[in-house]
């Protein structure tokens, strides 16, 4: 059954929107992959959570991120159902900043992940858009038209993450 692969990027090649064949280790497909991995560990996140309100800022967050990879490839980022725009993605991550937020003192000091499993999970998450921050710097060099909100948007991903995680942690 071939349809499980296609082979076409056997030779370290693949393509974005344009179909034009890039290196797999271009600095598009580092960016997209590193947010790949974040939905994955957003996904680990959730299958800890049962807190309704996470859970529904998580499929959101996955859905959005979803929808950056997208915009990363060369998609528009526009849905009628859903998101119009990148601003008002980073509008939503900065509201949900201050709801996390508004209870959780700063520990001002390092804290080591584990006190729970969903905190942990979250940690991760965070680590991960940290360093997709570090991969779309290399993306911006190679693409100087690239929207600058998505560097924001990924700033605010790892303070959302970090919030959350105290939230969850200390319920």
């Amino acid at each position: 059954m071939t349809w499980f692969y296609s082979g076409k990027g056997d030779e370290g090649k693949s393509s974005l929107m344009d179909g034009k064949p890039i290196a797999k280790n271009h600095a598009a497909f580092e960016l997209i992959g590193t947010l790949d991995e974040l939905n994955a560990s957003i996904g680990l996140a959730l299958s800890f959570s049962s807190d309704e309100t996470v859970r529904s800022d998580l499929l959101y967050i996955q859905k959005s991120n979803s929808k950056l990879m997208g915009v990363i490839a060369g998609l528009a980022f526009t849905d009628a159902n859903s998101l119009a725009d990148l601003t008002k993605l980073l509008n939503w991550i900065e509201e949900r900043i201050q709801y996390y937020g508004g209870d959780v003192e700063n520990p001002r000091q390092f804290i080591f992940p584990g006190t729970t499993s969903l905190g942990a999970a979250l940690d991760m998450s965070r680590t991960i858009v940290r360093r997709a921050e570090r991969r779309a710097v290399d993306f911006r060099e190679a693409n100087p038209d690239m929207d600058k909100s998505i560097s924001a948007i990924l700033n605010r991903f790892s303070s959302l993450f970090f919030l959350m995680r105290l939230y969850i942690d200390h319920m």
